[in-house]
């Protein structure tokens, strides 16, 4: 089929035959624009060389075009829908429904230019594979030739999708992934939706299926259409993430754990000192579907673990999706035998068996999970060195289900942030200034000419100052600040009263110092991070090239670009490492999990995407991830300072020091170079040692991987030798831990270790099995620019995955490993 020009739309006429028809509708939001003094096209209004209103050129972002092209759009962005309840149309953007596409029957798509927000394609195809073709062919058209964000969907699934490869080749044609799962719902006709960019690597999009047949809002993605001035482009950005934390209060009888999750509070009040609570919810709704609360400080309690363990991994919601867990320990709990089969079941959701098994009656103990999560998971407890309870955010993941994102200990977290950036815009003035409080228009355009406010040098000219937050973002308000607190005469022939003057001058002095107030700290956080600018203090590039080298995994293997876990790693190092740097670092994680899916420089990538990358591109694109997000910073701040009610909340935050910029950044940069450091260690070390092993305990095996033989080689003198293929295996890069009990109960100490795939055999390779002593301190070492990863926590199935391969000693020719 022929491909379409971009002024036409695509309507279904006769047998299944698409054909190209004019546009039914003009095109909203062309991409044409017009510029003034009054600044309402979005672009910064032009100064001259000198005036005070021109911008710092070193300012954050000051080379960029801040805002959008389209004239008094939201800074916040504009919302887009792809299965609306909306009988014009079920895609619409900006409110309005997308011309031709309300059937209810057939497959929906809408092509908008991500450089203008104008609409390329539209239309409607059949529900068969001669549609599929059409729009595959169609995406085809703009790889590589425009920048596009693509939305595809429909309200009666996809015929024959889970047997039909032309829907797996048009979802990954957007950077899509469904699921098996995904696939056999649309094929009964459940709604879905797909919303990604042409040529897009795999894992780029956000899709979302409906549980069954007429599950509208269950196959609806809604979100926000974000200016990203790096790019000159926009971005999707799903919902905001939720906050989420666990508390526990008294270790005693009549204590509580509380789990929190964005507005809802649940409560158990534990009839016993030591034990855990356990929560699901359904994965894309967040209703909780599951509780239990087990006391186990008396065997009943110690087998009832393992049976709700078990029970809560096996839950799934009614379209098969396995439920987000949430275990939080109270009091000390002390493992048992009878947690074995419930310390499996905590593998399946990113759990560790080690670490449930190891507690000992020392340790707190918090997972935030489910069979659906992977590396996502979050663990936390004293023995990992991460005491909890657990604390952070629950975003959409890009199938809509909700996972963990950045998370710490209680503390470390703000939930302001987010609140105020999506509360509801403040309703007071007219026009441009429509969310500030009203003012008399003649006393602002005087003020303005006065003061010399960019756009402003003539009462005869209309003046909205408080536009000019968001116009000319990075002029010089300070200057501007300090004449407009100098005394200004009403003139004598005035048209408007004393008393209006005087209220628009008091209102304008104390709405220009919010706003530097604002600016001042998001501007000074920005730089603090060091990653941004042609002199930026920290080169993600260079801390990951080096943390390569020592490693030294094959290059061209790929591993998960998981962004959240880099600020996981940077939070766990900052609150912990340096823990008078908590107050900075809670509302600059809250800033990166709104600026996480402003995009990279490379095709479709940003810190929220989680795409498979080479090894020899990972750290150029960490680096590049961790810029776009730092500098959308700005974009936050702009959000902040275009609404009154926004502006007036942010100023509050930071008057009263809840946020507060770092005012010695060496100290933040060390302890975030040292968390990039760490993200990038536990994610390289895992490809060149891939291989979590447990060898053989003491009593029926050696104390250590050292001792562990695994058959006998002939030396070069010819005798018979028995070979320890882990020899050289350094102290600090093992540890014993309880795998299983042995008689009487006692816990069983096991030797854990990580190794190379299919490790070498023999006399002549034991050398080649073992990481380096070297690698060993600058991983796990405590001493200077040694990284300290603790043990537990790395030796993990959310590093390794589920498997751990068994060394038997004394077992040839390999210990049984293969």
């Amino acid at each position: 089929m022929p491909l379409f020009a971009a002024s036409t739309a695509l309507t279904v006429v006769a047998a299944g035959i698409a054909a190209a028809q004019p546009l039914p509708l003009p095109l909203p939001d062309t991409g044409s624009f017009s510029t003034g003094s009054s600044g309402s096209a979005g672009w910064p209004d032009p100064t001259e060389p000198g005036d005070p209103g021109s911008p710092n050129p070193t300012g954050p972002g000051s080379s960029l075009n801040l805002l959008s092209p389209n004239a008094g759009e939201p800074v916040l962005g504009v919302p887009i829908e792809t299965l609306a309840d909306n009988p014009a149309g079920f895609i619409t953007l900006d409110g309005v429904a997308v011309p031709d596409v309300t059937d209810t029957q057939n497959l929906l798509i809408a092509v908008v230019d991500a450089k203008t927000r104008a609409l390329r394609q539209y239309g409607t195809q059949p529900n068969n594979s001669g549609g599929l073709s059409s729009f595959n062919d169609i995406v085809a058209g703009y790889v590589n030739t425009a920048d596009t964000i693509v939305v595809i969907s429909g309200m009666n699934g996809v015929r024959n999708a889970s047997t039909n490869s032309l829907v797996t080749r048009l979802a990954n044609s957007i950077g899509a992934s469904l699921s098996r799962s995904d696939l056999d719902r649309m094929e009964v006709g459940a709604p879905f939706s797909m919303i990604g960019k042409a040529g897009a690597p795999t894992g780029v999009a956000y899709t979302r299926v409906g549980t069954a047949v007429g599950d509208r809002a269950g196959g609806d993605i809604t979100g926000l259409l974000r200016w990203n001035p790096r790019l000159a482009r926009y971005d999707f950005t799903p919902p905001p993430p939720l906050t989420y934390s666990t508390r526990t209060e008294g270790d005693t009888v009549g204590g509580s754990v509380t789990t929190t999750i964005g507005a809802a509070t649940y409560t158990s009040h534990p009839s016993g000192p030591d034990g855990f609570v356990i929560r699901g919810f359904e994965p894309q709704t967040l209703v909780p579907a599951y509780e239990a609360t087990v006391v186990t400080s008396n065997p009943t309690g110690n087998r009832e673990l393992s049976t709700k363990l078990t029970e809560v991994a096996g839950r799934v919601d009614n379209a098969g999706r396995p439920y987000l867990v949430i275990v939080q320990s109270f009091g000390r709990p002390r493992p048992v035998r009878d947690w074995q089969d419930g310390a499996d079941a905590l593998v399946r959701i990113g759990g560790s068996r080690l670490n449930l098994l190891s507690l000992n009656g020392t340790s707190d103990y918090s997972l935030v999970g489910g069979r659906a999560v992977g590396s996502a998971a979050v663990e936390m407890g004293t023995l990992l060195s991460r005491p909890g309870p657990a604390t952070g955010y629950l975003g959409r993941s890009h199938d809509f289900t909700y996972l963990p994102q950045i998370s710490g200990p209680t503390g470390t977290v703000d939930s302001r942030q987010i609140a105020i950036m999506y509360q509801p815009s403040y309703s007071g003035g007219t026009g441009p200034e429509s969310t500030f409080p009203t003012i008399n228009s003649a006393a602002e355009s005087y003020i303005g000419s006065q003061v010399r406010i960019p756009g402003c040098t003539s009462t005869s000219i209309a003046c909205t100052i408080r536009e000019k937050f968001r116009t000319n973002y990075n002029a010089d308000w300070a200057t501007l600040a300090r004449t407009l607190a100098a005394p200004i005469v009403r003139p004598t022939d005035a048209a408007f009263t004393q008393a209006e003057f005087d209220a628009a001058l008091a209102q304008l002095r104390k709405e220009v110092d919010y706003f530097n107030t604002v600016k001042t700290y998001y501007d000074s956080t920005q730089r603090a991070m060091g990653l941004v600018r042609g002199d930026a203090a920290l080169s993600a590039k260079s801390i990951g090239d080096a943390v390569a080298r020592d490693v030294a995994p094959s290059p061209t293997n790929t591993v998960l670009q998981d962004g959240f876990k880099v600020l996981s790693s940077v939070m766990g190092v900052v609150t912990l490492v340096e823990p008078a740097l908590k107050d900075f670092w809670g509302p600059i994680n809250a800033i990166y999990s709104l600026t996480a899916s402003i995009g990279g420089l490379t095709n479709g990538t940003a810190l929220a995407n989680p795409t498979q990358v080479r090894i020899d591109q990972l750290s150029q694109q960490i680096q590049d991830n961790l810029a776009a997000a730092t500098y959308g910073f700005t974009s936050v701040a702009l959000v902040m300072v275009s609404d009154y009610g926004k502006l007036e909340a942010a100023y509050n935050e930071i008057s009263s020091e809840r946020w507060k910029a770092p005012v010695e950044p060496e100290a933040l940069l060390q302890s975030l170079e040292q968390g990039i450091r760490t993200w990038f260690a536990t994610k390289l070390t895992p490809v060149a040692f891939p291989w979590l092993v447990r060898g053989t305990p003491p009593g029926l095996g050696p104390n250590n991987a050292n001792g562990l033989i695994c058959g006998t080689d002939y030396d070069r003198f010819g005798r018979i030798l028995d070979y320890y293929p882990w020899s050289d295996m350094p102290a600090n890069a093992q540890m014993a831990a309880t795998w299983s009990f042995g008689d009487e109960g006692r816990p069983a100490p096991w030797s854990m270790f990580i190794t190379r795939q299919r490790p070498e055999m023999g006399l002549a390779s034991q050398r080649e099995n073992s990481m380096s002593q070297s690698l060993a301190n600058t991983l796990f070492g405590g001493g200077p620019a040694q990284l300290e990863i603790n043990l537990y926590d790395f030796f993990s199935p959310r590093y390794f995955g589920p498997e751990m391969h068994q060394a038997n000693h004394n077992s040839p020719p390999r210990c049984d490993l293969f």
